[in-house]
């Protein structure tokens, strides 16, 4: 009968140790890296859902949540709007239609 060997969890980082916190680790290099002019892809996602000029509400923005939608509006790439009859929407704005627009930086 053949043994397996449990598989070890966590990433591997750039010396090859694994461990639960090296993928944190690489992951927090690239947010400190990458320009805050530039949508990272949860953003992109949401944006592109907006691009029709549509209000659209955070249940019509699933699988983005309120923290995604938090820094879109912090960064002024979207904007609450006032639907009749119905809970607050979102509509993207002239700077995060430039924003999603903007070519995206390969590191």
């Amino acid at each position: 009968m053949m043994m397996m060997q449990p598989r070890s969890s966590g990433h591997c980082d750039a010396e090859g140790s694994a461990g639960p916190r090296a993928g944190a680790a690489t992951a927090a290099r690239r947010r400190v890296d990458a320009p805050s002019g530039v949508p990272n892809s949860r953003q992109r996602v949401a944006l592109q859902a907006l691009l029709s000029g549509r209000c659209k509400s955070a249940e019509q923005l699933q699988p983005i949540g309120p923290r995604i939608i938090g820094t879109l509006l912090a960064r002024g790439w979207i904007e609450e709007a006032a639907r009749l009859g119905l809970a607050p929407g979102y509509r993207i704005t002239a700077t995060g239609r430039s924003a999603f627009l903007a070519k995206v930086p390969i590191y």
